[in-house]
């Protein structure tokens, strides 16, 4: 037989939790506040990417960050890349006739040379560098060859169309035998071919940094390259 058990005075009888929603409140404002909410922590992990390290940097490569020297050249030849992209096509879209085609043409010369120098040399800094993750060490020798070619097939075209290469502010020619057929390829190579993977490999390397960083939550990735 069940005997009905009243609560104490001093109890208090459970109640049902209120799922209602506070008055005054909508579908907007909570919408608004999810956003803020995301926001808040896509910005906390923006900080403690650019959190500075303990320790003064290091000009050497180590296993877990790249030096000074590295970090300096991977800014660089980038931000010279993302200039000379449209700095050829502003020079092709002058044509030859313009009077200021020249002037462009040898600032994107010696711009090119200039990648082509910097990438070398950071080739030469990465071979003496602590092994690294495979598949990082691949994807970075595999940018580093698609920059060298830019300016390599940049060089074989002007030489093979007969014209003269801009080397810091020297003229030069006369180095290769002009060749049409050689220089057309070399042209579609260069202008076409090659931006066309550079974009491609741009983006796959910034939506691999994106995923590591916000999907994956590895800032330890996006801080090899930082401060």
């Amino acid at each position: 037989m069940w005997i009905a058990c009243p609560f104490p005075a001093w109890a208090k009888r459970p109640t049902r939790p209120n799922f209602r929603r506070p008055a005054g409140t909508s579908d907007r404002e909570d919408g608004t506040k999810n956003r803020r909410r995301q926001n808040d922590r896509v910005l906390a992990l923006l900080v403690s990417s650019t959190r500075p390290v303990n320790g003064p940097l290091s000009v050497h490569n180590t296993r877990s960050a790249f030096g000074r020297v590295s970090r300096y050249a991977h800014w660089v030849v980038g931000t010279l890349i993302l200039a000379l992209l449209p700095l050829g096509l502003f020079t092709w879209v002058l044509g030859p006739d313009h009077p200021e085609h020249g002037a462009f043409l040898a600032m994107h010369q010696t711009l090119g040379l200039t990648v082509l120098l910097l990438v070398v040399l950071r080739l030469l800094w990465l071979g003496q560098s602590p092994a690294q993750r495979q598949l990082a060490l691949v994807t970075h020798r595999g940018l580093c060859a698609l920059m060298l070619n830019f300016p390599v097939t940049g060089i074989l075209l002007t030489a093979w169309r007969g014209d003269a290469m801009d080397i810091y502010g020297w003229s030069v020619a006369g180095f290769l035998t002009p060749d049409a057929h050689l220089g057309a390829a070399a042209g579609v190579v260069h202008n076409l071919v090659l931006a066309a993977m550079f974009y491609l490999a741009l983006f796959a390397h910034l939506g691999a940094v994106t995923k590591h960083h916000f999907i994956d939550r590895r800032p330890q990735d996006i801080r090899r390259m930082l401060r």
